[in-house]
């Protein structure tokens, strides 16, 4: 019997052996990607890991750790407040998601046409948002949905259109943040369109046009189903910055009025950074980090199986 253990013994060493031969004959693509892999472990999977181990604790972030088990999770889903910015993320994300993909498709479209001059004009103009800090955009978007001194209230002054509560009011508040959002991303969207666009031979509008096809027929029966991958593709990444947006809403509304515009990053930071909770605040970065792998898992999936059905 103890000769028959001993077999798998050498088939396990052989392996080592071929393993670290194999490592070292491709050893410089390794030494090339080394340093992703590097800074993948220190600032993602250990954070990560981390947030897994502070959210079985109470800890203010020094003294002594008191470990409470899965307590956390039972208070954070009783918790109104983290329901309630939970919600407010979902609708922020809808808000903007829905429109940029509408609006990213139609100016990608106009742009990669031949009845738009100056596209070199045009891609600078659409992508310059996106080069600007999210606390400069939002507070240039503070000056002009100001309640008192805005540009917008302003404007309606002069047709005798009383001032409008665009931060102060629970629904002008988060169409304000949505419309910031849209306007300083859209641009993003619009280039990795352009880039499917470009990607669509010109043969198939060709082939259609001898057809007899009009303009509308061609977007519906060939622009739109090719342009469908990359249009799942933005809405995932859509509904994940959705989940995560904070700098927008931190800096325009702050969260009010009477939190209906704080999100569920928001409402991490202020458990971590104003309260001090910081084992609760690891509880909310696990779920918020579960709910996107899923959402995110969801997503791929549809999108594999449309390309099996295709």
């Amino acid at each position: 019997m103890s000769v028959t253990s001993e077999v798998p013994q050498p088939g396990l060493i052989s392996r080592i052996r071929r393993f670290f031969r194999t490592l070292y004959k491709y050893r410089y693509p390794y030494i090339f990607i080394a340093p992703f892999f590097i800074l993948f472990i220190i600032f993602f999977l250990i954070p990560t890991i981390r947030s897994f181990y502070l959210s079985m604790f109470k800890w203010e972030g020094f003294g002594i750790y008191s470990f409470v088990g899965f307590n956390n999770y039972v208070k954070l889903f009783h918790d109104n407040l983290f329901i309630q910015s939970l919600k407010n993320s979902s609708i922020l994300m809808l808000g903007t998601m829905v429109p940029q993909i509408i609006f990213s498709v139609i100016f990608a479209v106009l742009i990669h046409s031949k009845l738009v001059k100056g596209k070199k004009i045009w891609r600078t103009i659409y992508f310059l948002p996106i080069t600007l800090s999210p606390v400069i955009v939002a507070v240039i978007f503070t000056l002009i949905f100001d309640e008192n001194y805005g540009f917008l209230n302003y404007v309606l002054g002069f047709v005798h259109l009383g001032p409008v509560g665009w931060l102060s009011s629970a629904s002008w508040a988060r169409f304000s943040v949505c419309v910031l959002v849209i306007w300083r991303w859209t641009g993003w969207n619009i280039v990795v369109l352009l880039a499917a666009l470009q990607g669509i031979s010109q043969d198939l509008y060709d082939a259609a046009a001898v057809d007899g096809a009009n303009e509308i027929q061609i977007f519906q029966r060939i622009t739109v189903p090719l342009l469908k991958p990359t249009i799942v593709y933005l809405v995932m990444l859509g509904i994940i910055d959705g989940l995560r947006i904070f700098a927008e809403p931190s800096v325009l509304t702050r969260g009010g009025p009477a939190k209906t515009t704080e999100t569920v990053m928001m409402y991490l930071y202020n458990q971590a950074f104003a309260y001090f909770n910081y084992g609760y605040a690891s509880t909310v970065a696990v779920i918020t980090f579960i709910i996107i792998v899923l959402v995110s898992t969801i997503s791929w999936w549809i999108t594999g199986r449309d390309n099996r059905s295709s």
